[in-house]
């Protein structure tokens, strides 16, 4: 008994195939789903489509399928069984495990913070702010360089008053150094905007990569 290859076979059965493998999505007629792959065909279906053209249709040639198939040694189920196999093989592709889909999302978020990082630095570079440089900011460039970003604002309003003159003399010392190394070199209003966005976005992301890393550890 020959058969041919699984491709042959897929497209001898195409038709059939809809009759025999009903998929868990056919519920959802009209629906859209993000499967475009069909199951492949089982060693006995592709027995049957083999013996359609001189078996009876419908039914009756159903039954008379099986009772050769039963009747069948291993040895001559064995090119139906492998082209099964083989098909099977073709069609199903891994599943990424839980791990390796949050392993994946860590790399771009850590992708994302070098962005950042590298568009803060250049936007910055050899420039100045048109604002000066707040208490709070100095706050909070402390905070997202650390990479705590939690609670943010409860925490400065939780200083004290001699821990906020500490970021007050901060903050007046770094616009003393930057005027005196930048000069008149101001940053547009549109790159500026952008510009006071970047750590409250950094630090979205390092909390995101934070949150990551416990759940892999866990994992």
């Amino acid at each position: 008994m020959s058969i041919t290859g699984p491709s042959m076979m897929f497209r001898l059965c195409s038709s059939l195939r809809q009759r025999l493998i009903i998929s868990p999505m056919s519920s959802m007629i009209g629906k859209k789903t993000n499967s475009a792959v069909k199951r492949p065909i089982n060693a006995f279906s592709l027995f049957w489509c083999s013996k359609m053209e001189v078996l009876p249709k419908g039914k009756d040639g159903l039954m008379e399928a099986s009772r050769l198939w039963r009747s069948m040694s291993v040895a001559e189920k064995e090119p139906f069984l492998s082209s099964s196999r083989q098909s099977m093989k073709e069609y199903v592709k891994p599943v990424e495990t839980e791990s390796e889909v949050l392993e994946r999302n860590l790399r771009i978020l850590r992708k994302k913070v070098r962005k950042i990082t590298k568009e803060r630095r250049e936007l910055l570079s050899g420039r100045i702010l048109k604002r000066k440089i707040t208490p709070y900011n100095v706050f909070m460039g402390e905070i997202w360089s650390k990479g705590d970003g939690s609670e943010t604002d409860i925490k400065w309003r939780d200083l004290s008053s001699s821990q906020k003159r500490q970021y007050d003399k901060k903050a007046q010392a770094l616009n003393e150094q930057r005027d005196l190394e930048y000069g008149e070199n101001p940053l547009s209003k549109e790159d500026e905007e952008v510009y006071m966005e970047l750590p409250e976005k950094l630090l979205k992301a390092k909390k995101e990569i934070s949150s990551l890393e416990k759940l892999i550890e866990g994992a």
